[in-house]
């Protein structure tokens, strides 16, 4: 299991303050454990707290993307429905010009039924709201 998960659960605020926490002791362990070898060389517990700082330091691209998401998420949630009904009325007005510039021209147009069968009933994109919705945190998103 990878620390970022243990961030999925807790607020923004708390998580960037644990891993400023921690960056800062690392550091000073850093600063505790700098020079104590031959110069060129490096310590075992110099190279684990590099990679530590490093890993630590993905923290913020981590949480910038998470919050991306999070706010991608509330606007598909929030505008998803009237979005799908906007595409629905664009989709009947691009078939409507269809059957306009058919009957305009003497060319043959379809039986009624037929047309309205070949409509997206948008139950895809209910479903996949649903699911979002679904997978929400214990914050919203």
């Amino acid at each position: 299991m990878s620390w970022l998960t243990c961030f999925e659960t807790i607020d923004e605020e708390s998580a960037a303050l644990i891993m400023q926490i921690q960056l800062e002791d690392s550091k000073q362990l850093v600063s505790r454990f700098k020079g104590k070898q031959k110069e060129g060389e490096v310590s075992d517990i110099e190279l684990a707290l590099q990679l530590y700082q490093e890993e630590l330091n993905l923290f913020d691209p981590f949480r910038a993307d998470r919050q991306m998401a999070r706010s991608m998420a509330a606007a598909i949630l929030t505008d998803g429905p009237m979005l799908s009904e906007a595409a629905s009325q664009e989709q009947q007005v691009g078939q409507d010009r269809i059957l306009a510039r058919r009957f305009q021209t003497g060319g043959c147009i379809p039986e009624l039924s037929s047309s309205v069968g070949s409509l997206d009933d948008g139950s895809s994109d209910d479903e996949t709201l649903a699911k979002l919705a679904a997978k929400r945190g214990p914050y919203g998103f």
